[in-house]
């Protein structure tokens, strides 16, 4: 009971002492992640503990290495309650909006930060798992398909926006092909095969990942100066 008050005070204070601190601000997110179990156990705390990842002492700090640092926090934080999807099922639409604005400047920093040729094993930036955790939430096998599939469409078109534009610069084109890759790569670290098995409807989007990185690098210029 004592951990428990301690933790519903800890969410309840919307303004810590110097809480806008980088230290501070992780703090209260790694005790989230810690106790994530608890959480899970207690309803009521779920509310305010995604609004802490989500608020401006989490994915949305001035500073770009806690932004960076909390959305691989809560990626943690969501893994962590994917055992009882009851506890995110009510909070997911809520969730996805607040994480939506997120998607392309991270998807952004994958094709500017990570060389071509990349992987999601070496792409440096943190900002990254928010796709994974998207993925997490979107790949329980409670989340209705069609909402799946409607949320994986709209992704996956952000993600290769632009790609087909004719007399792009190559090497925006070849970042484009890293941003895809590298974030749809994440995005699917979240969904079981079975269920992509399962639901085709699901799976279309990420297969046509492959198939925009495929035509838009089929249209790359060779070595020679002619396209592949």
């Amino acid at each position: 009971k004592g951990l428990r008050a301690a933790l519903a005070l800890l969410l309840s204070r919307e303004e810590l002492p110097h809480g806008a601190r980088r230290a501070i601000a992780l703090v209260r997110l790694e005790v989230l992640v810690r106790y994530a179990a608890l959480v899970r156990r207690d309803a009521p705390l779920m509310a305010p503990a995604l609004r802490a990842f989500l608020g401006s002492r989490g994915m949305r700090h001035p500073s770009a290495a806690v932004a960076g640092r909390a959305g691989y926090l809560f990626c943690r934080f969501v893994k962590a309650l994917r055992g009882s999807p009851e506890c995110l099922l009510p909070h997911l639409e809520e969730a996805l909006a607040a994480v939506s604005d997120l998607l392309a400047p991270a998807a952004q920093a994958a094709g500017v930060a990570t060389p071509v040729g990349a992987t999601v094993k070496n792409s440096p930036d943190d900002k990254l798992y928010v796709f994974e955790a998207v993925g997490n939430m979107l790949g329980l096998e409670a989340v209705p398909e069609t909402a799946q599939a409607s949320h994986m469409a709209a992704i996956v078109g952000l993600l290769a926006a632009g790609l087909d534009e004719r007399g792009r610069d190559p090497t925006e084109v070849a970042a484009g092909i890293t941003k895809l890759c590298v974030c749809a790569a994440a995005l699917s670290k979240g969904f079981p095969k079975r269920l992509l098995a399962a639901r085709s409807s699901v799976a279309a989007p990420l297969a046509a990942t492959l198939a925009a990185a495929t035509g838009a690098a089929a249209a790359l210029p060779a070595a020679g100066g002619r396209a592949t």
